[in-house]
This record gives C-alpha cells, sequence and structure tokens, in this order.
C-alpha cells in the first residue's frame, strides 16, 4: 500500500525559493534555540550524527498531535495535493522550519521518526553547495531507476514532486535516504555526514510499513469475518420467521378446526365421533385381509 510519509518539499515551490532560502542561511547566522527533550528523542531515533542533529535543530522542529498539526503543511509554500489528512509532516524551506506530526497510537511511532529524518534531508539538501547538487542529481536519478517499478517509493516521489520537476532531486535525496539502503558509494558517504547508521534508519521505515500492512490486513481479515458472520445471522434469522410463520399457519388452522366442531351441535358431534370410528374399524392394516385367507385349510382331494 502506499504509506505517504511526509509533504515533503512542496510541490508549488520552485528553485529560486530554494535558492532564496539558500542565500539567507549563508549570509546570515540564526540564533537557534535549545531543543526540547521531545526534539533530542526524535534525533536519537533518527540516527543524526553531529552535523545532521545541526541542521534538524536548526529548523526549530515542532513535534505536534493531531489538533495542532492540522493545517500546518497546508499553506501557500505547501502543495495541498493530499489533502491536510495525508501529510504527517514538511520542511518549508522559506522559513527553514520543519514540522512533524506525531501520532497518538505509540505502535506508529517510527513513523515521527522517519518524517524527521525525511524533513531533515530536505534541509540538508538546502545547504548542500550547488557543486554538490549537481554532482548527485544524476546519481539520485539512477538510484531511483534501480528500484522494482512495483514499490511504492515510485509513487511516493512523483506525488510529492507533482509537476514541479525542480523539486524532484531534493524528494529523490529525502526519500531514498531514509527509505532505501545499499546506494551508490558516493551517496552514502554524503548521507553518512547526517546520519550516523543509515541500515538502521531504514530498517525503521521497513518496520513502519511492515507494521501499517499487517494492520491493515488485520483490518480487512476482521472486516470480512464480520460480514460472513453478519450474512450467517441474516440466514438464520430469515429461516426463524420462516419457521414462525409456519407454526403460525398451523395453530390457525388447528383454531379453526376447533371453532368448527365447538360450534357443531350434539348430534353432529355424535355423528363425527361415529364416522371418525368406522373410519378406524374400516381401515384394516395393509395385507391383513390376505394374511388371513392365507390361513384357511383347504379340504383334502379324494
Amino acid at each position: 500500500m502506499a504509506w505517504f510519509l511526509t509533504g515533503g518539499v512542496p510541490t508549488d515551490v520552485a528553485t529560486t525559493a530554494l535558492d532564496d532560502a539558500r542565500a539567507a542561511l549563508d549570509g546570515q547566522a540564526v540564533k537557534v534555540p535549545l531543543p526540547s527533550a521531545d526534539v533530542v528523542t526524535l534525533a536519537d531515533a533518527a540516527y543524526l550524527s553531529d552535523e545532521g542533529r545541526e541542521v534538524f535543530y536548526a529548523t526549530r522542529p515542532e513535534i505536534l498531535d493531531a489538533a495542532a498539526f492540522a493545517g500546518r503543511c497546508d499553506t501557500s509554500e505547501v502543495s495541498p495535493r493530499l489533502g491536510t489528512s495525508g501529510f504527517v509532516g514538511c520542511y518549508q524551506p522559506g522559513a527553514d522550519s520543519i514540522v512533524v506530526y506525531r501520532p497518538a497510537d505509540p505502535r506508529l511511532a517510527g513513523q515521527a521518526v522517519v518524517t524527521a529524518a525525511h524533513e531533515t534531508m530536505h534541509a540538508a539538501w538546502v545547504r548542500l553547495t550547488a557543486a554538490e547538487r549537481d554532482e548527485l542529481t544524476p546519481i539520485l536519478d539512477a538510484a531511483e531507476s534501480a528500484i522494482p517499478v512495483d514499490d511504492d517509493i515510485h509513487e511516493q516521489i512523483a506525488s510529492s514532486t507533482g509537476t514541479h520537476q525542480e523539486n524532484r532531486p531534493t524528494e529523490l535525496f529525502a526519500y531514498l535516504g531514509t527509505q532505501v539502503g545499499g546506494l551508490d558509494p558516493r551517496l552514502e558517504q554524503v548521507y553518512s555526514r547526517f546520519v550516523t547508521d543509515r541500515v538502521a534508519l531504514v530498517a525503521v521505515n521497513t518496520g513502519l510499513t511492515d507494521l501499517v500492512d499487517g494492520l491493515a490486513l488485520a483490518i480487512t481479515t476482521a472486516s470480512q469475518a464480520l460480514a460472513d458472520a453478519q450474512a450467517a445471522n441474516a440466514h438464520e434469522r430469515a429461516q426463524l420467521v420462516a419457521d414462525v410463520t409456519s407454526r403460525d399457519i398451523y395453530r390457525q388452522n388447528y383454531q379453526a378446526k376447533v371453532d368448527e366442531v365447538a360450534a357443531m351441535s350434539d348430534d353432529q358431534r355424535s355423528r363425527l365421533r361415529l364416522s371418525w370410528g368406522l373410519v378406524g374399524r374400516h381401515r384394516a392394516p395393509d395385507g391383513a385381509g390376505r394374511r388371513h385367507a392365507r390361513g384357511r385349510r383347504r379340504p383334502a382331494r379324494a
């Protein structure tokens, strides 16, 4: 199933906007507040290196529940292609900020981890030099081409890129860096600047995907079992209704006969009893007459 881990860099943000963000980062020192305990815990779980944490913390990441997250990735800088319910995080290059949705279900904690790492990759891409980005882009393209065509990651990248192909390199960098292992050595070298254990990070994403697929299968199985039980119950109810109807008809017929007999005169009831008796006497068991005939002895012949 397709599992969109992030809104990524919005599809309506042009390359010029990214360049403006890079210029702003290069031209001024930004005072970064100390990260909260939740942010540090998320950085630990995402295996961010010192440089990766520096990038992540500099974006002043916000980790929000459903109510606080609603609409945060649905602004003029973020593509609404999936609707707000389809996003679980975003990086906004204009503000150089990261927003991460944290599910209430603790089983889905890995979603926030992968989302945080994914958005950090977007922020890291902005901070790479133009020469590095130019060098990595064809390598990223080749890496995606090597992935089996039925892998969901292709759909994720295409959806995040949309009609803005200028955003494709940063989407490739973020998706491949957090969801695909064993990449080109040059890519691995760059990723190692931001992630200390990329194998473990990819495993978090794989575990999350397996969990979601398992939950989906469990829901489908339970739904089918419920549908089967409802069908069986409906059949049994129909049979019960038919049985009750037959019983009621029998009772009605019986009561009609009782009422008919009760309405007769004594003489009519006597004749009715007599007719019943005669019927009983004249109705001999099958073969009884034949057995009697066979039992007679014939006269002896001279």
